[in-house]
């Protein structure tokens, strides 16, 4: 999306240039300019002021055109400047949808893909949050926070501009994509089918779902994913060939080569982390020491939890704070005697929500590295956002926790059951 918002920018930062390289197409008939002899002076019935007449005419026209050239150097100005301020909102949009609208499913953001894993390997006793299950809880929280940053957005980049963006633009780079091929449509057809099975897999209730059939952990989302991308390993792509020419399939061994093996290593890696930290015991003592917070309301205790896990996120990468503290938050529900599943779920929710520095989010470095954008855009606008965002999640959680199966001020038996041995 940014690389196709960036390229119409372009083109009308290009064209707002060409217009500055025009010369002034208006003429005196453009300008309502009544002058009468009483108003110059000028007597026009004898040849003295006839030729006074004549110096003075070319003198107005020029100083008009002269003027003429500088509201027009003027308007333009004001159209770069409506374009840079325009192009702010429309890139931290775009981030800040990424990383608000990914709240609302279980594969949309990295920190959700974190959770899944840990809550799992920690308390495998625990209820199945399912993919059907989060979507229909998180979806409405995602498209109310979508509106929320909208708003903010609106109102500090949406200002009326004196700009405009030809529909010419946006066609010609619609046409330069080209139609859809047969492996586009083949592509559409497997992922609708994977968002079927993902949603049938688990129900929107525990035992309930085609995933049943199996012995439980043997068929998760993951297993769904790869499947869906094995079968495209093996139909052809039906491109035209030349006579010898090899058979080739929409994915080959060179999606290998393209993929970025870093961020696979990161994810694996972090799992590898957190299981230290859970092994080693460090989450229990780190657990311990937050015990005294206890005796706070449960609303303030996620507000306080949210408010840390925002602040850790904005200086490290999202990922890497839900993989450093998910245990942590874990051990700190168990110890307190409340259930876990509350605390994952806002450290999870609340690490997406890094809105104020370039490094906090993939998608907040993706639009950084645009160079339209400086820090302090991020900070005002990501502030603002970070503190309606974090009261929201707060609110919606203590809300909304009967509807995750949540009992607030109870441990749930499998959480007691798994303190020793996960915790």
């Amino acid at each position: 999306m940014t690389p196709l918002c960036l390229a119409v920018i372009k083109e009308v930062e290009e064209k707002i240039k060409r217009d500055r390289m025009k010369p002034a197409t208006r003429t005196l008939s453009d300008v309502t300019l009544r002058m009468d002899d009483s108003l110059v002076g000028l007597d026009h019935s004898d040849e003295s002021s006839s030729s006074e007449s004549a110096l003075v005419e070319p003198t107005v026209e020029t100083h008009l055109v002269q003027g003429q050239m500088h509201v027009k150097d003027l308007e333009l100005i004001q159209q770069q400047k409506d374009l840079d301020r325009f192009s702010i909102g429309l890139l931290l949009g775009i981030a800040y949808s990424c990383s608000v609208g990914g709240t609302g499913t279980l594969i949309g953001t990295g920190p959700n893909v974190v959770f899944v894993q840990q809550y799992t390997s920690l308390f495998p006793d625990a209820p199945e949050i399912s993919f059907a299950l989060w979507f229909v809880l998180m979806a409405p929280f995602a498209l109310v926070m979508v509106f929320i940053m909208w708003g903010i957005i609106v109102l500090r980049y949406g200002r009326a501009t004196s700009f405009k963006i030809e529909k010419s633009v946006i066609a010609a780079k619609k046409k330069a994509m080209g139609p859809l091929q047969f492996p586009h449509y083949v592509i559409l057809i497997d992922f609708f089918l994977m968002a079927l099975l993902w949603f049938t897999r688990g129900g929107f209730t525990p035992n309930t779902g085609w995933g049943q059939i199996f012995e439980k952990g043997f068929v998760t989302d993951a297993t769904v994913c790869v499947c869906g991308v094995v079968v495209l390993f093996m139909i052809p792509d039906f491109k035209p060939r030349k006579s010898g020419d090899k058979l080739t399939f929409i994915l080959d061994k060179s999606l290998f080569t393209s993929i970025n093996w870093g961020v696979v290593m990161l994810l694996a890696g972090g799992m590898g982390l957190a299981l230290g930290i859970t092994k080693s015991g460090l989450s229990d003592y780190l657990a311990t020491k937050f015990t005294a917070v206890s005796a706070l309301p449960l609303f303030v205790l996620l507000m306080i939890v949210s408010l840390f896990t925002v602040l850790m996120t904005e200086f490290t990468s999202n990922v890497s704070t839900a993989i450093v503290f998910d245990p942590v938050l874990a051990a700190l529900g168990v110890a307190i005697g409340q259930n876990p599943l509350l605390f994952l779920l806002s450290g999870t929710i609340s690490s997406s929500f890094a809105f104020m520095f370039p490094v906090a989010t993939p998608p907040n470095a993706i639009v950084f590295s645009s160079g339209k954008l400086k820090v302090l855009d991020m900070v005002v606008t990501g502030g603002i956002l970070n503190a309606i965002g974090l009261v929201f999640v707060t609110l919606y959680l203590y809300l909304s926790a009967p509807l995750w199966g949540i009992t607030l001020n109870q441990l749930p038996a499998w959480a007691l059951t798994n303190a020793t041995a996960a915790i």
